[in-house]
């Protein structure tokens, strides 16, 4: 939301201008769906990423456990961002999006139920932060 506000600035001459000021206000409440979203996503990668630590031939879950590992650290900072109206939030969602992709990507290759829960936590989050993206950008 765009609050306009007027604040009078003084000169070195002392001629008081009357400027408008506008503050972009971001309101939490908006992000609400993205922040249960980011945080719902980080559980699963978590999840993912130790399930994937046991399997028998790590080896091959290699770039499961990294992207597993990333994408729930930026989903916990994008709901950090969101949840303190940060102006950055926003940027950090696109960031978070682009991750949680690339993470249900790969998690699609391989089949087990926790890659199975992390693909779809992702892409719901992905999902819910492009739509955040775009709230706070037109």
């Amino acid at each position: 939301m765009i609050v306009p506000s007027q604040k009078d600035v003084c000169t070195d001459h002392g001629i008081v201008f009357s400027i408008h000021v506008f503050k972009i206000i971001m309101n939490t409440d908006s992000y609400q769906y993205a922040i249960d979203a980011t945080l719902a996503c980080a559980a699963a990668c978590h999840q993912c990423e130790s399930a994937s630590l046991q399997a028998e031939d790590v080896a091959m879950m290699t770039r499961s456990i990294e992207l597993a590992h990333q994408c729930a650290s930026i989903c916990t900072l994008a709901a950090e961002f969101m949840s303190t109206g940060s102006e950055f939030a926003p940027d950090i969602c696109v960031i978070c999006a682009d991750l949680c992709e690339a993470c249900a990507d790969e998690c699609r290759k391989h089949d087990t139920e926790h890659c199975r829960h992390c693909e779809e936590a992702c892409l719901k989050c992905a999902e819910a932060c492009r739509e955040t993206w775009h709230m706070f950008t037109i």
